[in-house]
């Protein structure tokens, strides 16, 4: 399943009820999901960045937290 800009359109508490119930019904299957909010990424079991088309970093949203990735800097300057 791919899905780009599939929760744009929502609200912050109807994109994690969407999230939540698409996760349920395709568990065990591959979804490539481009999220606006990378603070969404945490639900899936690997995040990948892409910057300019390249892919600047992989990983889980646990390891891509806990070093300086572009990842946490997204995420610090959105709650800025």
């Amino acid at each position: 399943l791919v899905i780009s800009s599939g929760l744009a359109a929502f609200d912050r508490q109807t994109q994690l009820r969407l999230l939540k119930n698409i996760l349920e019904t395709f568990e065990h299957k591959t979804i490539v999901w481009v999220l606006e909010r990378p603070d969404l990424c945490q639900a899936f079991d690997r995040v990948i960045v892409v910057e300019h088309g390249k892919v600047v970093e992989q990983g889980t949203y646990a390891h891509l937290m806990s070093v300086h990735s572009k990842l946490k800097s997204l995420l610090e300057a959105e709650q800025s």
